[in-house]
């Protein structure tokens, strides 16, 4: 993007921006909250209490209802505004976002919120005194830095469609065997493992490390050559005849099967049998 800058390909008086995928933005947005959730300290070291963790956590899906519905308005009333009133105005939202879901709506604008509620807490000068709120408006921070990404409302749907369909017929995230050495390797591995046996083990790890193999190592090789050793002499001991084929008579086919005996193109000239089978191909 600085390099596109520098260069500018479509004249210098186009500035090149680069337009961010609303849902990525959100998504990230509750990723970072949902990690401050699940922390028992904040940054700075200090213990968050249970019930401000499950706060954060329960109102979620309200944070992110709080900056869908303000680009929505916004969106809408930009025929009312400049777009560079319209920008402030929707970042100005997107930081009372956190304010208004914990119960602080002295910011609130009139088209989305009412006031206080009945019943209702205000708990941002708790999540402040425990550094929660910090954590939270470090989160939020980030977000407005992308308003404008977030007033253009562009996504990548379309791609992530075209890649979904695409994995299904290249087979998805695959090793791909074609590389340099990758068939090569496992043809040596293979090797290995048939000559050396469960041994193959112990020679990786002494040419690698110059150390011998572990306890939990040389316990499973050790079973894994008592197991080959014992197949093998099983095999000699109760070893059968060594001719084990089985003579296999064809008794030809089922008397139901027609009159197989009976050739119908023996009692045919070379010419006729030629005749009928242009009249077949006709």
């Amino acid at each position: 993007m600085k390099r596109l800058r520098l260069e500018k390909p479509y004249g210098t008086n186009v500035i090149i921006k680069k337009v961010e995928c609303t849902n990525h933005l959100l998504r990230n947005y509750i990723n970072r909250l949902r990690d401050i959730s699940g922390k028992r300290k904040n940054d700075k070291g200090n213990v968050i209490p249970g019930c401000y963790r499950k706060v954060v956590h329960d109102r979620l899906l309200r944070l992110r209802y709080a900056v869908t519905e303000a680009i929505k308005y916004r969106r809408l009333e930009q025929t009312d505004h400049t777009y560079e009133t319209a920008l402030d105005l929707l970042k100005a939202d997107i930081t009372n976002g956190p304010n208004h879901v914990f119960g602080d709506h002295s910011k609130c604008q009139s088209y989305f919120c009412e006031g206080q509620k009945k019943g209702e807490e205000n708990i941002v000068p708790d999540l402040k005194n425990y550094g929660v709120w910090d954590d939270i408006c470090r989160a939020r921070n980030l977000l407005t830095y992308h308003t404008e990404s977030l007033m253009y409302g562009y996504n990548n749907n379309s791609a992530e469609l075209y890649n979904s369909i695409l994995t299904k017929f290249v087979g998805g995230k695959r090793v791909n065997f074609s590389l340099k050495g990758s068939y090569q390797l496992r043809c040596n591995a293979a090797v290995t493992a048939y000559n050396s046996g469960p041994n193959r083990l112990s020679l990786f790890n002494k040419h690698l490390t110059n150390k011998s193999p572990g306890r939990f190592t040389k316990m499973y090789i050790k079973r894994q050559v008592v197991t080959v050793e014992t197949r093998r002499r099983r095999r000699c001991l109760f070893s059968g005849p060594k001719n084990r084929t089985k003579s296999t008579t064809i008794g030809g086919p089922d008397e139901n099967y027609g009159n197989v005996s009976h050739d119908p193109f023996s009692e045919l000239t070379a010419v006729e049998i030629q005749q009928l089978k242009m009249k077949f191909m006709e």
